[in-house]
């Protein structure tokens, strides 16, 4: 019920400056996010879109900017809606913000399309209820759900919203957006471009490039980036993404016991990202049973937190068995634990090979492709499969190295078409034994089209 009527149009005339100016505040939309395309795409369809992610990724600026390209495509400021429902001024205006505010907006908008952003939506019990209602009541009502917790969107949506709900996840900022924030629009070549044209472009990147990979993607480092005690960004991340995730999020949803557990896993893992690792090695750390490890290792990738590579395998039942590897989601988060403020000789093989999983698991997480590793007399860092083939992708941060006879048979045995070798700044492409190899720099991977240089 709607208490203040009056309070309650402030409000919202507030909370959303475009109905009277016609504009969305640029400043929080600096650079596009690389995901917009899809997700505008799928506003002229009918199901909700659900916008996941971990903590402080920019869900919320991700809206805004979806807010300012309807605007800009013609669509009327007065048609957009824009709430965030824990804000505890609401209940000065009305019992129930969800529902109370929709009907108001409702009320007063023109006919026909609108739209209607709700960020924190869990913190409204019952929310799914109220979704599924307007969705299959309004059919002129498009709606867009997000929210910090997306551990808890998640598992209401899949319960209660299935077939009415369409996700897409905002991730902290890959390289290319990270270089955005600072002006570059980079055009980066082919990794068998002018090799001084490379060099040049290289060189106008590379200490953006060795940012990158200490502190990471998330948005929030442009803002703390000039604070000349470096140790403020990684102990404000690592408190307002995992840690809230373990004490906040996993806690009310599961009701564990032991959240401390759970963060001793998660560091466990920070100091093995990239390496095999048993079960009975994370039961030393943690002192929890298996079927346990395996709740939390679920929580923690549902979380966003931790990226979980299987071996490649032909069959599920293989690869549910056997080992496998897990990568920290953000290196920042993962420097921060481990207390590494700088990137040293010693541990930046294990650097590049995060942030190249990490880079990896997002392509195929939105091309319906699988990650996976090879340990077999040796080992293969990643394996991009497909339905119609499988790609073999080494870390290489040494100037001299050697294609391993592990990926020589892979590729000779699955019929790859090429391996990939990741290096720190090399390219080319050169035959071994009749096998064709890669060799793509860092950080073209990193900013380049890597269907054409990975995946072609």
């Amino acid at each position: 019920m709607i208490i203040d009527n009056i309070g309650l149009e402030r409000y919202l005339l507030r909370t959303n400056p475009w109905w009277a100016t016609g504009i969305v505040d640029k400043a929080r939309s600096k650079i596009s996010r690389e995901n917009l395309p899809r997700i505008m795409k799928e506003l002229s369809f009918e199901r909700t879109v659900q916008l996941l992610g971990p903590r402080r990724a920019g869900k919320t600026t991700t809206i805004h900017m979806i807010i300012d390209k309807l605007i800009g495509s013609g669509v009327g400021p007065e048609r957009l809606l824009y709430v965030s429902l824990d804000d505890p001024m609401l209940r000065n205006f009305c019992s129930e913000p969800l529902s109370d505010t929709l009907e108001f907006f409702l009320g007063n908008a023109p006919k026909g399309r609108n739209y209607a952003f709700l960020d924190e939506v869990q913190k409204v019990k019952g929310w799914y209820e109220w979704i599924k209602g307007y969705h299959d009541r309004e059919q002129d009502l498009k709606m867009v759900i997000s929210g910090s917790s997306s551990l808890a969107l998640q598992k209401e949506a899949n319960t209660y919203l299935r077939g009415r709900v369409i996700s897409f996840v905002q991730h902290p900022f890959n390289l290319r957006e990270f270089l955005g924030m600072d002006g570059f629009k980079i055009e980066t070549p082919h990794f068998l471009d002018d090799s001084l044209e490379m060099s040049k472009k290289y060189g106008s990147i590379r200490d953006h490039l060795m940012e990158y990979l200490r502190v990471g993607g998330y948005p929030e480092w442009f803002q703390l980036r000039t604070v000349p005690d470096r140790t403020v960004w990684f102990d404000r991340l690592y408190e307002d993404v995992p840690k809230k995730a373990f004490y906040e999020d996993i806690v009310e949803l599961f009701n564990i016991r032991s959240p401390r557990a759970l963060e001793l896993l998660f560091v466990f893992i920070a100091q093995n990202q990239s390496r095999i690792l048993s079960y009975e090695a994370m039961n030393r750390i943690v002192g929890l049973d298996r079927s346990t490890i395996l709740d939390y290792l679920a929580y923690l990738k549902a979380s966003y937190l931790v990226i979980e590579v299987p071996v490649f395998s032909e069959k599920i039942s293989t690869q549910e068995k056997s080992m496998k590897k897990y990568l920290i989601s953000d290196q920042g988060i993962r420097n921060g634990i481990l207390k590494e403020y700088s990137i040293k000789e010693e541990n930046l093989g294990f650097i590049v090979e995060n942030v190249v999983g990490i880079y990896l698991h997002r392509f195929c997480e939105e091309n319906g492709l699988s990650l996976n590793y090879v340990k077999s007399n040796g080992e293969i860092d990643f394996i991009l499969a497909g339905k119609d083939r499988a790609i073999p992708v080494e870390v290489k941060t040494s100037d001299r190295f050697k294609i391993s006879s592990t990926m020589k048979n892979f590729i000779k045995e699955k019929g790859s078409p090429f391996g990939v070798v990741i290096t720190d700044r090399s390219a080319g492409q050169f035959e071994v034994e009749g096998i064709m190899i890669r060799e793509v720099p860092l950080w073209v991977l990193l900013t380049g089209n890597i269907e054409k240089e990975v995946w072609s």
